[in-house]
């Protein structure tokens, strides 16, 4: 900014520093573009890892879930015999085999589209389940 008498306006040094100001803007963004494609990159890695994680989690909480009952089941039917309630425990039994059978068949995944799709097929039982499961967890979490 500082012209000499006799200098023409826009002379060679004023006119290169915009333009060398933005080389070093467009480094500068070319870096925060780097930066941000590396976090990007971190954090979608960060997020793959959390969800085999849970999903390891998840199959292996269905296989207890699937012992359980086996066991639950196995202890009705031993309790229940000669009683007059025998016919109703066997069917409930029956049912928990069932359900572990279906833990053991099924990855999360595939219990997920089945929810889904009878949610979808019968919506006010869905919506009475979901009011259900929120009553019990409100109630276990007091």
């Amino acid at each position: 900014m500082n012209r000499q008498p006799g200098e023409p306006y826009g002379s060679a040094p004023e006119r290169e520093a915009p333009s060398q100001g933005g080389d070093g803007a467009r480094e500068g963004m070319e870096r925060a573009r780097d930066a941000a494609s590396g976090a990007r990159e971190q954090a979608e890695q960060g997020a793959m890892q959390a969800r085999e994680r849970a999903s390891q989690a998840a199959e292996q909480g269905e296989e207890r879930a699937a012992e359980g009952m086996e066991q639950a089941a196995s202890m009705i039917r031993d309790r229940a015999d000669g009683t007059p309630a025998a016919g109703a425990a066997m069917k409930a039994a029956d049912g928990m085999e069932r359900s572990a059978d279906y833990l053991r068949k099924h990855d999360t995944n595939e219990m997920w589209q089945d929810v889904e799709h009878y949610v979808r097929e019968h919506p006010v039982a869905g919506i009475a389940g979901s009011v259900a499961a929120g009553f019990l967890v409100g109630r276990l979490l007091k």
